[in-house]
């Protein structure tokens, strides 16, 4: 979890990172209202990282090889809800989490 919190940090360095819930970690970007990120903590599987992007923004190919079994969900109307799980350090290694994160930044008006 401390490492997808400092690539998190590394990745969006004007993020404030909400600790006062003790399952889910918001992170909020200058800019935006809703949080870019959360990271859920208390999964006994893997760390939970949850991304909303504007709709078509990336496909599942894109997410394929992040972390552990990625899900693309589409049923919200505006929005694409992303969820990448990290069961060890091995799998933040997997893919170019870095670079979608980037992405995931720039394509949310930050």
């Amino acid at each position: 979890m401390e490492e997808l919190l400092e690539l998190l940090g590394e990745v969006a360095p004007k993020a404030e990172f909400l600790w006062n819930n003790k399952q889910v970690v918001p992170i909020l970007v200058p800019g935006r209202q809703e949080p870019w990120a959360a990271v859920q903590t208390k999964k006994l599987d893997a760390v939970y990282l949850h991304l909303m992007a504007p709709k078509g923004r990336f496909t599942m190919g894109q997410i394929t090889e992040l972390g552990y079994n990625p899900e693309m969900d589409g049923h919200r109307p505006n929005l694409d809800a992303i969820l990448l799980k990290f069961r060890t350090t091995a799998d933040l290694t997997r893919g170019n989490l870095r670079e979608f994160l980037r992405k995931h930044l720039e394509g949310s008006g930050v």
